[in-house]
């Protein structure tokens, strides 16, 4: 498996093979459109993906057919080598804990994102 890439893979039940139904990223970089160890990916309400692309120091954002949405967080909010992400619907708080062990948590309000306040 690429690791950088976020793909979704289809099991064919009648030739018990994988088969890679759609991706998002490319080659390791820094560009938009690349991924550079994407650790870990959460998925709002929507079905919605949020991903931890740690090599890059950003969150995205992609639709349900792996479309990037948006850059949802990065070092401007504090991001720094995010490591893990959890969404949390009914509150509509991702926290996103990094390589070093902190965690800091976001408000995620209609696309929007703003740090939470202690």
């Amino acid at each position: 498996m690429d690791v950088d890439r976020v793909s979704e893979l289809i099991l064919d039940p009648v030739l018990s093979c994988l088969y890679v139904a759609r991706c998002y990223g490319s080659t390791t970089g820094r560009l938009q459109q690349h991924l550079h160890w994407p650790r870990h990916l959460t998925v709002d309400e929507r079905g919605w993906l949020f991903v931890a692309d740690c090599g890059n120091d950003r969150v995205l954002l992609l639709d349900e057919k792996l479309r990037l949405r948006r850059v949802m967080l990065s070092e401007l909010e504090g991001v720094k080598q995010p490591w893990r992400l959890c969404f949390i619907a009914e509150t509509g708080i991702l926290a996103v804990g990094s390589v070093t062990g902190s965690v800091a948590l976001f408000l995620v309000v209609g696309g929007k994102t703003s740090k939470k306040k202690k």
